[in-house]
């Protein structure tokens, strides 16, 4: 009885973890697609000027002369905002250039395919199909 006690308390860590999602930030294609489909509604502008906004309001408190703790969040804040802006933006763009190399490999897999398909050039059966096909389709060629 102790032993299943024991096993049931493991079995959490001997599972194989899920296998990582290629995107940034472990995203899924669905999710991808709705961040596209953000970028390009006409609200997304909009959006990015309330944070301009508040980065220009963070970007002055910075400049004002705050004590350092104030400072020190004004900094995290303006960093914070400045990354919001670009974070759909870069997700997508991670996005391709993944979709873009995963296509670079497949591109160079089909080519070793067909470069391995075309293995019996400049052999005895190759010679033999190439005289075949030289040959005119009425006659026997004599081998």
């Amino acid at each position: 009885m102790p032993d299943t006690h024991i096993t049931r308390w493991l079995m959490p860590w001997r599972r194989k973890p899920a296998a990582p999602s290629p995107l940034p930030l472990g995203i899924t294609d669905t999710e991808l697609a709705a961040l596209t489909t953000l970028r390009t509604s006409p609200h997304f502008a909009h959006y990015l000027r309330v944070i301009e906004r508040l980065g220009e309001q963070q970007a002055s408190t910075l400049a004002s002369g705050v004590p350092h703790e104030k400072y020190l969040f004004a900094s995290g804040a303006l960093t914070a905002l400045r990354r919001t802006y670009t974070l759909v933006d870069d997700i997508i763009a991670a996005a391709t250039q993944v979709e873009e190399h995963k296509h670079a490999r497949e591109r160079k897999s089909a080519a070793n395919a067909r470069r391995y398909a075309d293995t019996f050039v400049n052999t005895p059966w190759y010679d033999g199909w190439r005289a075949d096909a030289a040959a005119p389709s009425g006659s026997d060629s004599p081998r």
